[in-house]
């Protein structure tokens, strides 16, 4: 399970167009500074990507539960008119 999580992160990262592009050419392929680069770039990419994939299923939610908490708070109304009464 948490392979799959990985392997989607890590896709989600290939694909994000969001993220800035970070030059790590200034280094040797071989030296830790672009090692390093390549592991922020990847961090700042995974973030975002993650992020957005956070706020999007909030906001999906949010519009799917929409008309079933509007029931149940009219149904809660209801019985604390119905409570009240007595």
């Amino acid at each position: 399970m948490i392979n799959k999580i990985y392997i989607l992160i890590f896709l989600l990262t290939l694909s994000n167009a969001h993220a800035e592009e970070v030059s790590c050419n200034n280094f040797k392929k071989s030296t830790i500074d672009y090692l390093k680069c390549k592991s922020n770039d990847l961090k700042k990419k995974t973030i975002s990507s993650t992020t957005k994939m956070i706020n999007e299923t909030k906001t999906y939610q949010d519009k799917e539960w929409k008309k079933e908490k509007k029931k149940i708070n009219k149904v809660k109304k209801k019985l604390l008119k119905d409570d009240n009464w007595r």
